[in-house]
């Protein structure tokens, strides 16, 4: 599997223009990019203040969710609405983790969101 510098680079650049502008406090969520041309994303680590991260820091993973139950709900009021969908199932693929190292998990039981608001 490659190291996915430019990548894990991309996601640090973003988590420190997002934290100049006051968009993110130090470990203030997780942050993302879609590998281009694969299933892949590079993602921050938990707990780690943006203003130290490197491109070290950031794992990669390549993972399919074989899902076992969708949860949806949508609320629509006037100016407000959402929707969402939690994906619950078992993953399996290959996990980049800060520092290198590729490891297979199989069998991994989680969930996927996805989460959409207009206030």
């Amino acid at each position: 599997m490659p190291s996915f510098g430019p990548e894990r680079e991309q996601v640090v650049a973003a988590a420190r223009r997002l934290s100049a502008r006051g968009y993110l406090v130090a470990t203030g969520g997780n942050l993302s990019v879609r590998i281009p041309g694969q299933a892949a994303f590079a993602i921050t680590p938990t707990n780690l203040d943006y203003g130290l991260m490197t491109a070290d820091d950031v794992c990669v993973l390549d993972l399919s969710l074989a899902p076992r139950f969708d949860r949806h709900a949508r609320t629509q009021a006037v100016l407000l609405a959402t929707e969402v969908h939690q994906v619950f199932g078992t993953w399996s693929g290959t996990i980049v983790p800060d520092g290198g190292g590729a490891r297979r998990v199989e069998g991994l039981q989680g969930f996927a969101e996805e989460s959409r608001s207009r206030w």
